[in-house]
């Protein structure tokens, strides 16, 4: 229970904080010029980064410390670790890339009519700079820091799927068009977030959310499997990459039979990536030994 209590805590505190602190920091950014970006974004980020920075006194409250806590395994050599980034690239990107011509195969998705119009070595670029940010945040924040608390809470059970559910939850947070807090405000930041949990009373992302869930716990199982987020970190920038160039290069068909399996997200994780990335979980979970 104190473990628990301890979590509990820990996402008040973000959410409070980043509601609390987006409306001054918002106006006082704009007022010189600097806003980066709309203010129900940076309302957002604004709390994923009090996340991030409550991440240390979480671990130390649960007894985690030094780099193992965050997947970082200790005497990994940075020439191992860069090896397993690169490894879980290519199966991520591959598995990506299956999906998508599952897809295409199916008709739900079918081939962009102008992908020739796109600047591709520019576009590649950003896609690749932006995949591997994600990938590093994100899998060092889930996979190694939210891991390692969940196993000490409750064992591997636990890591995996709550972790999971965390993860896809995170993901369909949205302030969506009507937030009521375009402009700031000193309580700008609290509307914003009651407005941001639209998508969890929408059926049509249910097979999204089921699918975010799905690869959370394929990438908790290389997690446990490894030791490590090298693996997960490449998994997931393989992902992103291929996803991005994927969505670029096709486009959605709403009117095909099975467009229910790509539907309610982003026209591409759906249903058919659900059963794709619990089959992958369930191969690694058998095929993968512990510190392989």
């Amino acid at each position: 229970m104190k473990g628990a209590g301890c979590f509990a805590l820990y996402v008040a505190a973000a959410f409070a904080l980043g509601g609390a602190l987006a409306g001054p920091l918002f106006a006082a950014l704009s007022a010189v010029g600097l806003a980066p970006m709309g203010f129900p974004e940076f309302t957002l980020r604004l709390v994923q980064l009090a996340a991030l920075l409550g991440l240390w006194p979480l671990l130390h409250v649960l007894g985690l410390r030094g780099a193992q806590a965050f997947g970082l395994a200790s005497g990994t050599t940075g020439r191992s670790f860069l090896a397993g980034a690169l490894g879980g690239f290519a199966a991520g990107a591959l598995l990506m890339a299956l999906l998508f011509a599952l897809l295409l195969a199916l008709g739900a998705r079918s081939a962009s009519a102008h992908p020739g119009s796109v600047e591709w070595p520019a576009r590649l670029a950003g896609f690749l700079v932006s995949a591997a940010a994600v990938a590093l945040v994100e899998e060092v924040w889930f996979r190694g820091a939210l891991h390692s608390a969940f196993r000490r809470i409750g064992g591997v059970g636990t890591a995996l799927f709550a972790v999971a559910a965390l993860y896809g939850a995170v993901h369909l947070i949205d302030p969506g068009p009507a937030s009521g807090a375009g402009d700031g405000g000193a309580g700008g930041g609290f509307a914003v977030l009651r407005g941001a949990f639209h998508r969890f009373a929408d059926p049509d992302i249910a097979g999204a959310a089921a699918a975010l869930v799905a690869a959370g716990v394929l990438l908790g199982v290389v997690r446990h499997r490894t030791g490590r987020v090298a693996e997960c970190i490449g998994i997931h920038a393989g992902w992103v990459l291929v996803n991005k160039s994927g969505r670029t290069l096709t486009t959605t068909e709403p009117d095909s039979r099975w467009a229910w399996l790509a539907s309610g997200y982003d026209g591409v994780i759906g249903w058919a990536a659900c059963a794709l990335f619990s089959l992958a979980a369930l191969l690694c979970w058998h095929g993968l030994r512990p510190g392989r």
